[in-house]
């Protein structure tokens, strides 16, 4: 039925009544603003909703229950625990407004919620659609995703301060509050890839019988230059500190022991993607790809024999005449890998320089301003310096990095700094 109007064209008050459900079918964007013209309370209210309102190809859809169908999303949020998240595309719908019918007049549709600068949908308004609230993951002080700012800590630090943190962080109370066990995972693999649900290495809950039986963990136990550097690959992923421990020792022990190369050459691709899916690690199919690839990339840089040991990369560093030539040298060595990058490099000088004095002393930027957050050193020293506090031990130096690392990691560093200004 045609829109009921004054004499002068101009629609009354009530008639988008008639027509609510036949515009409402027919297009699900709000009536334009000229149609309101007449009535100036009503045209500022829907005049701000339209203004505050996406484009039309940007509105939710309604269901066939009339409610809107909006779905929120967590960008860049991942679960230890959860399915292969690297072949997963987030997208991030427009948060819609809508049009109700309440008591025969039109309602005005709620209030388009803006995107936060991280990509985020606040649900501060009072919209009758159930949304689930979202914070921030980059909120100054808030969850894990990012970890806040330090504090700028005011004062002179005394000596006895300084020796009493570095004596505390050589301890094996910081270390293992730096690097805890890993705990098993919450939810056993059911995957039909995975052999097993669960790795044996957890099954064994008395530490001394783990060690005993030969049993390896990170960074605990002394391992071989190639377990080094394969750490150094599940490490350099985007994983939590937590889970990139747990890979290694799931990867390192029965029944898989890819710690041994020759373990690692002989598994297909299938078997490598198994003990990542007993692991319920992430980036599954890329890592269990990549580690083929440094089967490859060790066999080029290392005699038949040596592939442990890597002695084609330890004979190309020992002539060279310095340790700043040493470490280019194995990170210019090692890029050459796929999968390894700057900071997998990293990673393997840090451990393996306990091994290598060619390489000694090394500590990378983030390392070094944990140590100096504690007030070993100063803004102009390095690694000289550092390591110059435990009589260029190399073991102890690399003990005092892997605490320092592992307590930024685990979010407890800021904690224990306090205990000592």
């Amino acid at each position: 039925m045609p829109p009921r109007t004054k004499s002068n064209g101009v629609k009354r008050k009530h008639d988008d009544d008639d027509d609510d459900d036949a515009s409402s079918s027919s297009s699900s964007s709000l009536s334009p603003a000229s149609d309101y013209e007449d009535k100036p309370v009503k045209s500022t209210k829907l005049k701000k909703v339209k203004s505050e309102t996406p484009s039309k190809t940007a509105k939710s859809r309604k269901t066939a229950n009339g409610k809107a169908n909006v779905k929120q999303y967590k960008p860049g949020e991942s679960d230890s625990e959860g399915e292969e998240d690297s072949d997963i595309t987030h997208t991030q719908p427009a948060t819609a407004a809508r049009t109700t019918k309440s008591n025969g007049k039109p309602k005005a549709a709620a209030k388009a919620e803006p995107l936060s600068s991280d990509g985020d949908h606040s649900d501060e308004s009072s919209s009758s659609v159930p949304t689930k609230t979202t914070k921030s993951p980059k909120a100054k002080g808030k969850g894990k995703a990012a970890a806040p700012p330090r504090p700028v800590r005011t004062g002179t630090q005394s000596a006895s301060s300084k020796a009493a943190a570095l004596e505390w962080l050589l301890s094996d109370e910081a270390y293992e509050l730096a690097n805890p066990f890993p705990k098993p995972p919450v939810k056993p693999s059911k995957s039909a890839r995975a052999s097993l649900t669960k790795s044996p290495y957890f099954t064994t809950k008395d530490e001394n019988e783990r060690l005993e039986g030969g049993l390896l963990r990170y960074p605990h136990s002394k391992l071989t230059p190639f377990q080094c550097l394969l750490s150094a690959l599940l490490l350099s992923k985007p994983l939590s500190h937590k889970l990139g421990i747990r890979t290694i020792c799931t990867l390192f022990n029965p029944p898989f022991d890819f710690g041994i190369f020759e373990k690692l050459e002989d598994a297909d691709e299938e078997r490598r993607l198994e003990s990542l899916w007993v692991a319920r690690t992430q980036h599954k199919d890329k890592t269990a790809i990549q580690m083929g690839d440094l089967v490859d990339g060790v066999r080029g840089l290392n005699g038949p024999g040596e592939e442990d040991e890597l002695g084609g990369i330890r004979r190309a560093i020992q002539d060279l005449p310095s340790t700043f030539d040493a470490q280019e040298r194995v990170g210019h060595m090692l890029r050459s890998i796929k999968g390894i990058g700057p900071i997998g490099v990293g990673v393997f000088l840090r451990r393996i320089q306990e091994q290598w004095p060619e390489v000694f002393p090394f500590a990378d930027k983030r390392c070094l301003d944990d140590a100096r957050a504690f007030g070993l050193i100063t803004e102009c020293q390095g690694p000289n310096e550092l390591s110059a506090l435990v009589d260029e031990n190399r073991e102890k130096f690399v003990k005092l990095l892997d605490t320092l690392i592992g307590l930024d990691l685990e979010r407890k560093l800021d904690e224990c700094v306090d205990k000592f200004w």
